[in-house]
C-alpha cells in the first residue's frame, strides 16, 4: 500500500478479499469507516504490481502474484529468546532472504530449472547449538526425501568437516545447503555424517535435482541458533474466499483551509463517462457512480443541461467520496445525457463539473 494523497487519507479499516470468477480469482478492496461499509474496489483483475491499480482516498493498493506453485518467498522464522542468527549471503545474487536464498539452477545449476511451479513447500528445523550440526529435522512435501550438503568449493571451503557451521566472515564459510528432491550420496560412497562431491562435479554439471539453495551468514561470531528456529521456502498458493488480508489507514489530524483549497480542484466522477454499469456495483441493480477527493463536508448538487436540480447529496464523514445511485430526487433512474454537478465546501470553495451518463436500456422479462 502507498500514499499518493496524504491530505485525502481518512481513518478507516481496509480488507482485501478474494472471489471466485470462472476458471480464475478476483479481488476486491472493502472500507470500513466506524459503521459505515463499501465495496470500494470490485472484481479487479490486475495482480502485475505495476501502476495501473486504483487510488481510494489518497492510497493505492497494489497486489502482487506468482505463477501458482512457483518459489514466493525465503525467510528466517526464530522463536527465540536469542535474535535472528543469520542472514543471506547477498553476494550469492538470489531473489530472496536478501539475497542468499532461491532456486538451486540460480546458484552453481540443477536439473530442475529455476521457476518451477511444482509446489514444495520446505521448512530446514534447527535442533539448536553454537558450534555447529550434524544433521537438520524438516518438514516438507518431497515426495522422495531431501538431503543437505556442505559446500567443497570453488574454491574450497577453509573448513571441510561435514559439520554445518556458516561464521560471519565476508562469505560465511561457503557453508550452503541445498534441497533435494531425492537423496544424494555424491560419489556413490554413501556416509552417514554427511554428503560428498569432489569438485562440485554433479552440482557444476548441472546434474543433481537440487530444488532450493540457502547461502547464509551467522550475524556474528557463535551467534547460537535456537532450536526450533527455521528456514521456511514458502511456494505461491491460490488465493481463496477464505483469505483476507487487513490494514488501516489514519486521517490527518488538522483541517487545512489552503490545502482543502487547492485539492477542490481534483474533485471528479468516477467513471466518466458512465457507460452502463462501473466496477463498483456488486450487481446489475445497484447502479454506482462516485465523487473522489471530496472534502469532510461538501453538499454536491447535480442538474441536467436544462438547469434543473436532479439530485442532493449531502457529505459530512470522513471520507474523499461519496456516491450517487444515477436515480432522481424522487428514486427514479435518469435517462442517458451530460450533467453538472456542483460542489459547495464550506471553507475550501466551490466546484463544478460534468459527467456523461449512458444508461442501459430496460427490458422487460415478461409482457
Amino acid at each position: 500500500m502507498s500514499v499518493l494523497d496524504a491530505a485525502a487519507v481518512v481513518t478507516a479499516t481496509w480488507t482485501i478479499g478474494f472471489k471466485p470468477n470462472g476458471a480464475g480469482t478476483v479481488w476486491y478492496l472493502v472500507r470500513t469507516v466506524g459503521t459505515q461499509v463499501d465495496t470500494v474496489v470490485n472484481n479487479w483483475t490486475n495482480v502485475s504490481g505495476d501502476e495501473r491499480f486504483p487510488v481510494v482516498n489518497g492510497i493505492q493498493v497494489k497486489l502482487v502474484s506468482f505463477p501458482l506453485g512457483q518459489l514466493a518467498r525465503v525467510s528466517y522464522e526464530d522463536v527465540g529468546p536469542n535474535p535472528p542468527a543469520l542472514v543471506g549471503f547477498s553476494g550469492a545474487g538470489l531473489p530472496f532472504f536478501d539475497g542468499g536464498a532461491g532456486y538451486a539452477a540460480e546458484l552453481f545449476g540443477s536439473s530442475i530449472p529455476s521457476g518451477s511451479t511444482t509446489t514444495h513447500y520446505v521448512e530446514i528445523r534447527f535442533t539448536g547449538a553454537v558450534n555447529g550440526q550434524y544433521a537438520y529435522r524438516y518438514l516438507r512435501t518431497l515426495d522422495s526425501g531431501a538431503a543437505f550438503l556442505e559446500n567443497a568449493g570453488p574454491p574450497p571451503s577453509a573448513v571441510q568437516d561435514g559439520t554445518w557451521d556458516p561464521d560471519n566472515s565476508a562469505n560465511g564459510g561457503r557453508e550452503i545447503v541445498w534441497v533435494l528432491d531425492k537423496p544424494y550420496f555424491g560419489d556413490n560412497t554413501p556416509n552417514n555424517t554427511y554428503f560428498t562431491d569432489p569438485n562440485l562435479q554433479d552440482i557444476l554439471a548441472g546434474q543433481l535435482d537440487a530444488r532450493y539453495a540457502v547461502w547464509p551468514l551467522r550475524v556474528s561470531a557463535n551467534a547460537p541458533i535456537d532450536a526450533g528456529d527455521k528456514i521456511a521456502f514458502t511456494t505461491s498458493v491460490p488465493a481463496t474466499a477464505n483469505d483476507f488480508f487487513t490494514f488501516s489507514t489514519t486521517a490527518p489530524s488538522s483541517f487545512n483551509a489552503s490545502l482543502a483549497k487547492g485539492e477542490i480542484q481534483n474533485i471528479r466522477a468516477v467513471p466518466n463517462p458512465y457507460f452502463a454499469h462501473s466496477t463498483y456495483e456488486l450487481n446489475r441493480f445497484n447502479r454506482v457512480l462516485k465523487f473522489t477527493h471530496l472534502p469532510a463536508v461538501c453538499t454536491i448538487r447535480i442538474f441536467n443541461l436544462a438547469g434543473d436540480l436532479v439530485r442532493t447529496i449531502e457529505k459530512s464523514d470522513a471520507t474523499s467520496e461519496a456516491s450517487w445511485n444515477l436515480n432522481t430526487e424522487h428514486g427514479l433512474p435518469i435517462g442517458s445525457g451530460v450533467y453538472i454537478f456542483h460542489v459547495d465546501a464550506p471553507g475550501a470553495g466551490t466546484y463544478t463539473g460534468k459527467v456523461a451518463v449512458f444508461m442501459e436500456k430496460e427490458r422487460l422479462n415478461n409482457f
